[in-house]
């Protein structure tokens, strides 16, 4: 829902056929920490050319514009943001209340990629035909810790 909203692209579930490839497209994680009535990270995994076109449908911009980085990785921030706020809701309802660190964008080598997935659950989809990946983990830090950790 979310992605339909703010970035106007269409996902939908993948199959377990459905084609994922680090060693040949160049991916990105998406992540923030949260904290308060649960603890964990929520991340969403991408190809980067993917992460352009939702910044492009969300700013307004040209998809194949040379924009900077930093605007596209803004924006996928933003997205993350989003995301993020509507998967707690729908975990905790509306009364819970979290604290979220700033977002974090960066690219993944295969390695990563896989250990990205392997840190907890996530659900597969596919905006034309290329995977979005949400993935959530939850930790058993203290909200006391995890403040600490966003000073």
């Amino acid at each position: 829902r979310v992605l339909e909203q703010v970035a106007f692209v269409f996902p939908e579930p993948a199959a377990e056929s459905d084609r994922i490839d680090p060693e040949t497209d160049a991916y990105i994680e998406i992540s923030l920490a949260y904290w308060g009535a649960s603890s964990g990270r929520v991340a969403l995994i991408m190809p980067q050319g993917l992460s352009r076109q939702f910044s492009a449908g969300m700013l307004g911009l040209d998809a194949e514009a040379d924009e900077s980085n930093d605007t596209h990785d803004d924006a996928a921030k933003e997205i993350g943001n989003i995301v993020t706020g509507q998967v707690l809701t729908e975990l905790f309802g509306t009364k819970a209340i979290f604290n979220m660190a700033a977002p974090q964008v960066r690219e993944l080598s295969p390695a990563d990629f896989y250990a990205a997935l392997e840190t907890g659950q996530y659900v597969r989809y596919q905006v034309e035909s290329r995977p979005v990946i949400a993935v959530l983990t939850e930790t058993e830090e203290t909200n006391e810790r995890q403040s600490t950790h966003s000073r």
